[in-house]
């Protein structure tokens, strides 16, 4: 199961008896008044808010989705969401631009975010860039040119990616990162990070390598340049007590 990082409930605001909606981490939302710019202000917080929430619940469904695909590939994603008591959300559009490829992982992820939005009734927009940090890029751009709603980004290539997502978090749009980036999301500017930390998950690897008496043990990485691989095989190394070939095998490799 992803392990969940960053939510910060301060960010989503705290409802005072009075009705008044307390903006806890800058103060930027007036807490009182009723003027015209007060009023505006928390109408425009309430928005935010609203739309944060959903596009939280349409990723977090995504990657549990495929987290459990290994145990139950037919499991109804719907499930999840039927406790949730949302209001309409027929004119929010989500993106989510990601390295994805067309493999089994990707598709899961796919599913389960379409999934989530029929189920909360908002538009998906999934933008695949088949580990094209360029693609990548250009496809964030025109989601904040098109005024998204929410952003789910990806970061296998945070130096090549994250400024682009940071310029989506700049202009107003609540941005997520998931399956990479777990090191990163807070420098852009995202609200929190979905995924697991993957220098903790390659140390619990190789702490299993050792119970097993292996002496030399292949971290193949399928993505070149992913950030999380790398960190994957680091974690591994640390713990492992034998040796650790850190190699690049692509799609093509002859096994």
């Amino acid at each position: 199961m992803p392990i969940f990082y960053g939510i910060e409930t301060s960010k989503f605001g705290l409802t005072a008896p009075n009705g008044i909606v307390r903006w806890e981490s800058d103060g930027r939302l007036p807490v009182s008044g009723f003027g015209s710019y007060a009023v505006t202000r928390r109408k425009n917080f309430m928005k935010r808010t609203r739309r944060t929430r959903i596009f939280l619940l349409l990723v977090v469904v995504a990657l549990v989705a495929a987290a459990c695909s290994s145990d139950s590939g037919d499991e109804d994603v719907a499930s999840t969401t039927e406790a949730v008591d949302l209001s309409q959300g027929s004119d929010l559009t989500f993106y989510m631009v990601t390295h994805a490829d067309d493999g089994t992982f990707w598709s899961v992820v796919k599913r389960g975010a379409e999934d989530a939005a029929k189920a909360v009734g908002v538009t998906l927009v999934w933008s695949p860039s088949f580990n094209d940090p360029e693609k990548q890029v250009q496809d964030i751009e025109a989601a904040i040119a098109a005024g998204a709603d929410g952003l789910g980004v990806s970061l296998a290539s945070p130096e090549a990616v994250g400024p682009a997502a940071k310029a989506a978090a700049d202009a107003g749009i609540p941005v997520y990162t998931i399956n990479s980036g777990v090191n990163q999301y807070k420098g852009l500017g995202a609200t929190t990070h979905i995924g697991q930390t993957e220098i903790v998950a390659g140390n619990g690897a190789g702490e299993f390598f050792n119970t097993l008496g292996a002496n030399t043990v292949l971290c193949a990485r399928q993505e070149q340049g992913n950030i999380g691989l790398e960190e994957r095989c680091q974690g591994l190394a640390e713990t492992f007590n034998g040796t650790v070939v850190s190699e690049f095998v692509g799609e093509d490799s002859d096994p």
